[in-house]
């Protein structure tokens, strides 16, 4: 399971990206970084599931509506998704911005003095910031099975709209996909169940098991044609990864 942080700062070159992505390497965050509150914004507006939490810096070069430039980043976020974990990480923490932030239901407000380590400050001193993501995130988990839910059926829609060739190939698609979730509803819960698809082509049965949204399933697809794997590894790719094996 991997978890993508997408950190707004506008100086993330010399202050953040040095230190957190050596401590995180290897580990289930990985960092994208933006310098303005405005490409932020942009990048929430344009993804699926592909981001799992939000670090945002409150005080940037410009305002915006009046606003510190983090805090109409948070704003604008919460109205888009109002779910997704935004927590605040600032150099000048202020009693007025915390209020604010609190406001906009930000996850958390952290002093960057709190998680940097200085010069000769041991880089464990990361840890405050770790525990705030992991935090953030087992509390928005609902929302990440939500948006597993609504991409994968609506991937699952849109193969069978695509594959079917008559009211008898799409009678036969649906019960076929409700043998095959029966077949693994009915599995142990408590075991890890290993499912090998021979003949995957497209990956409509991944998608499909992927709905059932179990930790414990992993799911493998084998194919004959290099063709069909790519499109099955294109078709997958659109689900949220940690899902998937």
């Amino acid at each position: 399971m991997r978890y993508n942080v997408l950190i707004a700062d506008d100086k993330y070159r010399e202050q953040l990206k040095p230190v957190l992505d050596p401590y995180f390497e290897g580990s289930d965050i990985s960092f994208e970084y933006v310098d303005s509150p405005q490409r932020a914004v942009e990048r929430v507006k344009y993804d699926d599931v592909g981001i799992d939490i939000v670090l945002m810096d409150i005080k940037f070069e410009d305002r915006y509506e009046g606003l510190e430039g983090g805090i109409w980043a948070v704003r604008e976020i919460k109205g888009m998704d109002p779910d997704l974990p935004v927590g605040m990480i600032t150099e000048y923490p202020m009693e007025h911005t915390a209020f604010q932030a609190g406001g906009y239901r930000a996850s958390f407000y952290l002093p960057k003095d709190d998680f940097l380590p200085g010069p000769r400050e041991p880089s464990h001193k990361l840890k405050k910031l770790e525990e705030c993501i992991k935090e953030a995130l087992r509390a928005a988990e609902p929302r990440y099975d939500r948006l597993h839910m609504l991409a994968a059926n609506k991937l699952a829609k849109t193969y069978e709209e695509e594959e079917a060739k008559g009211p008898a190939t799409v009678s036969f698609m649906r019960w076929e996909n409700d043998l095959i979730l029966q077949v693994v509803e009915k599995l142990s819960s408590d075991e890890e169940v290993r499912c090998l698809d021979v003949g995957c082509g497209t990956g409509r049965y991944e998608i499909l098991l992927s709905s059932l949204n179990r930790p414990n399933l992993s799911i493998w697809g084998i194919d004959f044609s290099g063709g069909m794997v790519k499109r099955a590894e294109e078709n997958i790719s659109k689900l949220p990864s940690r899902l998937l094996q």
